[in-house]
């Protein structure tokens, strides 16, 4: 019974930190925006895009949510470029982007800045 115990309080422990994981800001090789992500321990908040080369920012709408990543809604309106982007962390300092929709990609992210 204490082993049993002892699992379940480990077990919730470490779910109820899972989504402050992605807590942070993100870059890739790929491009001159900043993904910023802000969490806490249940639920990623927001997602904002910020190019300081471009000065331009653009935030992404979160559609799903899940204990070990999330996705979202990528939409440029200034040239209609519209993406679903999978987010999946890989360890702490590296994610893992699926993109679908104007582009079919795997991009990995890193941890610029813990937040």
């Amino acid at each position: 019974m204490k082993k049993l115990f002892l699992v379940l309080a480990l077990s919730t422990t470490l779910l109820s930190t899972a989504q402050k994981g992605f807590s942070g800001s993100w870059i890739s090789d790929t491009s001159s925006y900043y993904t910023n992500i802000i969490a806490d321990s249940t639920l990623v908040a927001r997602v904002i895009n910020i190019s300081f080369h471009e000065n331009r920012v653009i935030e992404e709408t979160i559609i799903k949510q899940k204990k070990d990543s999330f996705k979202t809604l990528l939409v440029n309106k200034r040239n209609g470029y519209s993406v679903e982007i999978k987010y999946m962390l890989k360890d702490d300092n590296n994610l893992i982007c699926v993109y679908t929709g104007d582009l079919n990609r795997t991009i990995k992210l890193k941890r610029v800045i813990k937040h």
